[in-house]
C-alpha cells in the first residue's frame, strides 16, 4: 500500500509540474567562500571536511567546490539506481527509507516513480531542499548537467546555501544514524541571456553580434569582432600569419602591452577561423566582451573572438 501511495504521489506531482504555469525566479548569486561560516571538525553524528582550496581550481570552471559531511552512525546510505531494461535489481524492494518531516516510505516498482527517484538518496526530502532554496535550479536545456542527481552529490547554486545544507543534511546523517560521505557542491548558476546587458552594434575598434541566432536559439555564442586590419599573432614567434600553416592554433590577441592568449576554432560566424573563449554564465558574458574588445582594438585585430556561455566544465 505505501508503494502504491508513493507512486500515485509522484505521478499527481508530474501532472501538476505539467500543467503549472513557469515561474522565472532570480538566479541566487553565487557569493564567496567566505559567507560560509561552518568550520571544519566534528558534530554530533557527523563531521565537516571542507574542500574548497583543492577543488576550486582542480575540477574545472563553474564548480567551485565544496563541503563533505561524514556520518558517525551504523546504517549505509543508499541510492536509488537508475532502472536499466532487464535489471532485477532495479525493482528489488529495499525497505524503509527515513524521512526528517515525513512518514516512512517503501521503494515502488512503478517505472516512472524508479525514473523519478534515480539517483536520489533513499529517505532524503529533495523536495523540501528545493522548496528552500538550497538546490541547483534553472534546468532548462543544454544546461542540464549540474540538475542531473548524482548519488551523495547536493548541488547547490550559492554559498550562503551551504551552511543550512550542512545543519539539515547534519541532522539526517544523526536522526538516521547514517554512516557514510555526502557531498555540498557549490555551482555557478549559468543564469539566461536576458543577463546580457550590452547591446549588439558597432562599438570602438569592435562590434558585438550574436552568432548566427537561427542555429543557436538559446544565443550561447556571442560574437565579438574585431574592425582593425591585422590578423591575430602566433603564440610561437615567427611562425606564418596563415592560421592553417601554423604549428599551433594558439594565438595572441591584443597589442605589444597588453595580450591575452586564446585558441582558435574552425569556423567562425562569419569568418573561416575564429578565437573561442568559455564563460560560465551570461552574466559574465558584459565583462567578457569588454575585455577582449578592448584586446581587439589595441590590436588593431580584424578576426572574430567567440564568447561561448558554457556552464559547468568537468577538467576545464
Amino acid at each position: 500500500m505505501r508503494c502504491l501511495l508513493l507512486a500515485v504521489g509522484l505521478v499527481a506531482i508530474f501532472s501538476s509540474n505539467a500543467c503549472a504555469p513557469r515561474v522565472s525566479r532570480p538566479s541566487p548569486k553565487l557569493g564567496q567562500v567566505e559567507d560560509v561560516h561552518t568550520k571544519p571538525g566534528r558534530y554530533d553524528g557527523y563531521s565537516v571536511a571542507w574542500r574548497f582550496e583543492k577543488d576550486a581550481k582542480a575540477l574545472g570552471v563553474g564548480l567551485w567546490g565544496g563541503v563533505e559531511l561524514h556520518g558517525q552512525g551504523r546504517r549505509p546510505i543508499v541510492v536509488w539506481p537508475r532502472a536499466e531494461s532487464g535489471d532485477p535489481s532495479s525493482d528489488r524492494d529495499s525497505g524503509p527509507a527515513l524521512r526528517i518531516d515525513s512518514p516512512m516510505v517503501t521503494r515502488s516498482s512503478d517505472p516512472r516513480v524508479r525514473e523519478f527517484l534515480s539517483g536520489r538518496i533513499e529517505g532524503l526530502d529533495y523536495e523540501y531542499m528545493k522548496a528552500q532554496g538550497w538546490l541547483y535550479e534553472r534546468c532548462g536545456p543544454p544546461f542540464v548537467e549540474p540538475c542531473v542527481l548524482s548519488g551523495t552529490f547536493i548541488k547547490t547554486s550559492s554559498f550562503e546555501s551551504v551552511d543550512p545544507l550542512i545543519a539539515y543534511l547534519g541532522r539526517w546523517l544523526k536522526e538516521g544514524d547514517y554512516a557514510g560521505v555526502l557531498h555540498i557542491n557549490v555551482v555557478q548558476h549559468v543564469g539566461v541571456p536576458e543577463d546580457i546587458r550590452t547591446r549588439m552594434g558597432a562599438y570602438d575598434g569592435y562590434s558585438v553580434d550574436l552568432c548566427k541566432p537561427e542555429e543557436n536559439p538559446d544565443r550561447r555564442l556571442i560574437v565579438v569582432t574585431g574592425q582593425g586590419s591585422r590578423v591575430f599573432a602566433p603564440f610561437i614567434a615567427g611562425e606564418p600569419e596563415d592560421y592553417d600553416k601554423r604549428r599551433t592554433w594558439a594565438v595572441l590577441i591584443g597589442g605589444p602591452d597588453q595580450q591575452a592568449r586564446a585558441d582558435l576554432t574552425r569556423p567562425g560566424c562569419h569568418a573561416p577561423h575564429a578565437a573561442r573563449i568559455r564563460v560560465v554564465g551570461y552574466e559574465d558574458v558584459d565583462a567578457a566582451i569588454a575585455y577582449w574588445g578592448g584586446l581587439l582594438k589595441a590590436g588593431n585585430h580584424q578576426g572574430e573572438v567567440l564568447i561561448y556561455v558554457q556552464g559547468l566544465a568537468q577538467g576545464s
